[in-house]
């Protein structure tokens, strides 16, 4: 479990696992049975991801989306030093805020989205996802609508007591986890609340 590999960033290889906003092995790099790894990438700069698998990606290859190449400020090609986290590791988030914009900031769009449905979607979508401040992850809430860029803006987390401290600003969402959403003042993105 404790084993530590150097692998080279790559494109996340379809637009399907873009979306999960997962890191992307090959199979026959790690254990299936592992769910979370710790990334460390140049000045020692540390971020932690789900992982899935896939023989889209070649073996000591890592996948990223968009998003977090942005996020963590990496190259294609860069190497990085990925190790297998436990989930005992990682709190849970009681609350999360995030900052909702669109993907695509090149184009003028002026949407509206339903704030509850959206919420419960992120929900579904990222349950036993690891998230920080500062994070963010694309996603696709209704097809043919703009892919929605979401950033972290605070995170509260739950009491866990005997979870180790490995990282006090990195947390996972899960089933209980509130979600809370803003949209940013630099789009024209509005969400609303049906009334009753």
């Amino acid at each position: 479990m404790n084993v530590e590999k150097k692998l080279k960033i790559v494109r996340s290889p379809s637009l399907e696992l873009s979306f999960t906003n997962c890191v992307i092995f090959n199979h026959s790099e790690f254990d299936k049975n592992i769910e979370f790894v710790n990334v460390e990438h140049k000045e020692n700069k540390n971020y932690v991801f789900k992982c899935i698998f896939s023989d889209e990606v070649k073996f000591g290859e890592i996948g990223y989306n968009l998003p977090m190449r942005k996020w963590t400020e990496c190259e294609l090609d860069e190497t990085v030093i990925v190790k297998p986290l436990k989930s005992k590791q990682l709190k849970n988030i009681s609350t999360i805020k995030f900052d909702v914009g669109y993907l695509l900031q090149n184009r003028k769009y002026c949407e509206k989205f339903n704030e509850v449905d959206l919420s419960k979607q992120v929900l579904y979508c990222f349950n036993r996802h690891p998230f920080r401040v500062s994070q963010t992850i694309g996603m696709e809430f209704i097809k043919n609508k703009p892919l929605l860029k979401l950033t972290v803006r605070k995170i509260e987390f739950c009491d866990s007591v005997g979870a180790r401290d490995f990282n006090k600003h990195v947390g996972i969402i899960d089933k209980n986890t509130k979600v809370q959403l803003q949209s940013t003042e630099q789009n024209c993105l509005k969400l609303y609340v049906d009334s009753d």
